[in-house]
């Protein structure tokens, strides 16, 4: 009997146990506590930068118009939309195979269309010569432009933009009326390649770095710019201006060239 109370005693947690056992919770604990502080207050930085970003990409378009004027940028042998004495001529520096170029030169297409008279876009391609992938589309839309299909071509393309090797550029030619035996001899020649050469060096020389880059009357922007970054530059070039009363009955109707 007193042999099996003296295991009941030894079995039984001692003080000291019941110390290091509090202490290993209290550390546990602790830890806890401060990695749900860093959570949290990981959590509240992001927040605050998304929101900075974001009230930054709203107000920053006119703010981020370059000062120097580079109107040379202008070509008047490169598509364009729109008339030739407009209010706001918009120069268009785009890669085909840029993804980011993809939302941007669908935002400009639209404005000139709602802005019609009033807005000239003009698309010159700015394509490195060691991006083969690049300068092949280069040269495609400028034999679309040869048979005055570049905006058709421009637009079909965007919508499947991974359809870019030769068969699917002659598809796409076929699609939107080409003479397609014109189109294929036109892009096997390479003959506008040179034509794609002086976009680039010309884009270099007004200080195009990257695609999309944009000149809006000279004044250069950089960058992605969504459909209401273009509103508020026109809104800046021509405050008067507003295309809720532009006449959409053929006033104002832009002209494909």
């Amino acid at each position: 009997m007193a042999e099996h109370m003296n295991i009941r005693q030894t079995n039984k947690p001692s003080s000291r146990q019941f110390r290091r056992w509090g202490l290993l919770l209290l550390v546990i604990g602790l830890s806890l506590l401060g990695l749900g502080i860093i959570l949290w207050t990981n959590h509240v930085f992001n927040a605050r930068t998304s929101a900075d970003d974001r009230q930054s990409q709203a107000t920053s378009a006119v703010d981020r118009l370059s000062p120097d004027q580079h109107r040379e940028v202008e070509a008047i042998d490169r598509p364009a939309i729109g008339e030739t004495k407009p209010l706001v001529v918009i120069v268009e520096f785009s890669d085909f195979a840029c993804e980011e170029c993809q939302a941007t030169s669908q935002a400009v297409r639209e404005i000139a269309s709602e802005y019609g008279t009033s807005v000239r876009l003009i698309y010159r391609d700015f394509v490195e010569q060691t991006d083969a992938t690049s300068v092949r589309l280069a040269e495609a839309g400028k034999c679309a432009h040869e048979q005055g299909k570049f905006w058709l071509f421009h637009d079909r393309y965007w919508l499947q933009p991974a359809a870019n090797d030769q068969a699917s550029l002659i598809t796409l030619a076929q699609g939107i009326g080409l003479d397609v035996s014109v189109f294929t001899e036109c892009l096997e020649s390479r003959k506008y390649a040179e034509q794609v050469k002086t976009d680039y060096r010309e884009g270099l020389a007004a200080r195009v770095q990257g695609t999309p880059t944009m000149f809006i009357n000279g004044y250069r922007i950089e960058g992605a710019l969504t459909k209401q970054d273009f509103y508020d530059l026109l809104d800046a070039f021509i405050p008067e201006l507003n295309p809720e009363n532009l006449d959409i009955n053929g006033t104002n109707s832009a002209t494909l060239n």
